[in-house]
């Protein structure tokens, strides 16, 4: 099998779930590849095991080894050229792992509801809150590329929203906050419910769903968005808290554009509190209300209007 270019590889490694193995060099990230022996100037590339044989291994992965298929010089520049580029596919078929943020929107007492109640409030979620939050022309243009929404999956009685930036993430949360308490207010939702929100940013692998056809995540940055959420507690409901790596981004990001402005002046060190593995997690309460201001008067107007 032969491949003249790094899309064919990449939708390969999407249907029979393989990883590929770049040499870890922080500046110019290459794929591992040797010279096919036929002399034809094609390359194999290196397949990732788990069980250390030899070479260098991170979070659990070795190099393993040589490819069953082949691609061109042409195919295996492309690929090094986006090898780097952590939104392109080719990063995803790859040993590199991807920062990103991941909002958890759970809610309140779901369980006690009724299943026809239950259809109701996720159908609000998705239909209004959701789709009003993230087109927020005022933040996103109203384009998902803009606003950095790279996925969205629902988890029963809550969603997991994943975002490329960390602050964008937090100003997105207390706009869905913000949406849901208006709503709320207004009896505008099917059923009324409280929730609970965390934002985490952090290091995750890629993988191919079949089932929903688009990329999901393993690793640590989705694994500790669900517990600084355990974190929160069940004592409190209606919150946005936001982990310290979430904060740290927001502190160094250049937050003076409109969008985010403010944003420094609205997060409350909550202290530590510990998840359910004991493992104590350092919270910070967003003022969500405050951040979302223009959204919720913007919000208060169209619901007059309609």
């Amino acid at each position: 099998m032969h491949f003249e270019s790094a899309a064919e590889v990449v939708e390969h490694c999407k249907e029979k779930g393989l990883m590929l193995w770049v040499e870890p060099e922080p500046n110019e990230p290459r794929f591992q590849a040797h010279p096919d022996s036929d002399g034809s100037g094609h390359f194999r590339l290196v397949s990732v095991r788990t069980e250390r044989k030899s070479g260098v291994g991170l979070d659990g992965i070795h190099q393993g080894d040589t490819t069953d298929f082949t691609v061109s010089e042409r195919a295996l520049s492309e690929m090094n050229e986006q090898a780097g580029n952590d939104r392109a596919d080719v990063r995803r078929i790859s040993n590199r792992s991807i920062n990103r943020a991941f909002i958890y929107l759970d809610i309140s007492d779901f369980s006690t509801l009724a299943p026809g109640k239950q259809v109701l409030v996720i159908n609000d979620l998705s239909s209004q809150v959701l789709l009003r939050a993230y087109l927020d022309h005022d933040i996103y243009q109203g384009q998902r590329d803009v606003s950095g929404l790279e996925s969205q999956i629902c988890i029963g009685d809550g969603y997991i929203l994943v975002y490329r930036d960390a602050a964008l993430a937090a100003k997105i949360a207390c706009s869905i906050a913000a949406d849901i308490d208006v709503r709320r207010a207004r009896k505008w939702l099917s059923v009324p419910f409280h929730y609970r929100m965390s934002v985490h940013w952090g290091p995750v692998y890629s993988f191919f769903d079949p089932g929903r056809k688009d990329w999901n995540y393993v690793g640590s940055g989705i694994n500790d968005g669900h517990r600084v959420l355990e974190a929160i507690g069940s004592r409190l409901d209606d919150v946005v808290y936001i982990s310290e790596s979430v904060r740290d981004e927001i502190l160094r990001g250049d937050t003076s554009h409109a969008p985010l402005s403010g944003m420094h002046g609205y997060m409350t060190n909550e202290g530590r509190s510990k998840d359910k593995h004991g493992i104590p997690r350092r919270l910070y309460r967003m003022d969500h209300t405050a951040v979302a201001k223009e959204h919720i008067d913007q919000l208060n107007f169209c619901l007059r209007v309609k």
